[in-house]
């Protein structure tokens, strides 16, 4: 059996997830072991399904020898690639002939980042793009997570061969159909970060509504503060709207975080789809992809978000858009007043069940 190596040395948040769906779709037909740094040790240490196939590469001599380990027909698949690990990924390039990158943030391979920044940012900025696009001339594939991202990389000029390996899969596991509709529960997934989701807007939505209106939803943010500032924003907007607000000051468990989920009635997104990280600017939707529909999918819920967002045309019948803190307020009001819940439901695990596992491989092409 062809063996596939998943190489992943970030601690970023999302790096359980996204390890585990990756090995579901690859396990069927490969033979797929990990190749952790010590920083995705940290992250996924009490997942027994995860390290018991696992190679540890806690120090430069063990990723050295890893280097002497692979053969050249073996592929390797990168769910991670930041400014940390670029150097070591463009090693790799050399010695591995099938390198597979995971886009997530398409601007910050294609273009050097015209924002302004200090001469040290400038000059590491510009280092790491010119490594990402060396990386992805001599890329195998590229994995991304819906067909936006694909048609953005297709338009921008790349010609390498592109598999969409969606970031979460639907699991009939996770699927719980909530029949109480008392008090409806919108959770919105995630760190809690201002600059990130326009947290003011759904803020102002729920001031526009009545005290009747707030006895009857609950808004949660499954994540935590990113800082005081988000903190004291959460603090002060408990103090207008009161148990009608859920949040959380400290890490989440998983288990805690996908016992949330499975009771919800609507997983709601509220970004700022025009984002601008360290050096690039990015769409969520078009160029850079977000958890928070995928989320919908994997749960089965109905999408709330921006209506400028472009969601995959999967899912188009089972979401609501908006475009103000006026017409959120009127799609939670119109939603408390509704008796349909259950038939939108219904039409979103419908669609989900299309971003299934079985579905997903039989769309790859040829790794």
């Amino acid at each position: 059996m062809k063996k596939i190596y998943i190489f992943e040395n970030t601690n970023a948040l999302h790096v359980e997830e996204s390890l585990e769906t990756i090995y579901s779709i690859f396990s069927i037909n490969y033979d797929v072991v990990f190749c952790l740094g010590s920083k995705a040790v940290s992250r996924v240490s009490d997942n027994v399904g995860i390290m018991k196939n696992c190679i540890v590469l806690d120090s430069y001599l063990k990723i050295i020898k890893f280097f002497r380990v692979v053969n050249g027909n073996d592929i390797v698949i990168y769910p991670t690639i930041s400014v940390r690990n670029s150097v070591i990924l463009l090693a790799l390039s050399f010695v591995v002939a099938k390198n597979v990158y995971y886009i997530r943030n398409s601007n910050s391979w294609l273009e050097y980042s015209s924002h302004k920044m200090n001469f040290f940012s400038r000059v590491l900025s510009y280092i790491t793009t010119f490594i990402k696009k060396k990386l992805l001339n001599r890329s195998h594939q590229i994995f991304v997570a819906n067909s936006n991202l694909k048609d953005y990389l297709e338009s921008r000029g790349v010609v390498k061969k592109i598999n969409i390996v969606p970031f979460k899969l639907f699991n009939q596991a996770n699927m719980h159909s909530v029949f109480d509709c008392d008090r409806f529960n919108f959770v919105i997934p995630g760190g809690i970060d201002i600059s990130k989701k326009d947290l003011q807007l759904i803020r102002t939505a729920t001031n526009m509504l009545s005290k009747e209106h707030r006895r009857r939803f609950i808004i949660t943010l499954l994540g935590r503060p990113v800082d005081k500032l988000n903190h004291d924003f959460c603090v002060h907007w408990k103090r207008e709207i009161g148990n009608s607000l859920n949040y959380y000051t400290s890490f989440i468990p998983d288990q805690e975080f996908t016992a949330v989920l499975r009771e919800s009635h609507f997983v709601l997104g509220v970004l700022n789809i025009n984002f601008q990280d360290k050096y690039n600017s990015e769409i969520y939707g078009v160029s850079k992809d977000t958890g928070i529909d995928a989320q919908a999918v994997a749960y089965g819920k109905p999408l709330i978000i921006n209506s400028e967002f472009r969601v995959a045309k999967e899912i188009e019948s089972s979401t609501m858009g908006f475009g103000n803190a006026v017409e959120l307020a009127e799609i939670i009001k119109n939603i408390i007043h509704s008796e349909n819940y259950q038939d939108l439901s219904e039409k979103s695990l419908n669609n989900s069940h299309k971003i299934s596992l079985e579905n997903i491989v039989k769309q790859l092409k040829d790794i």
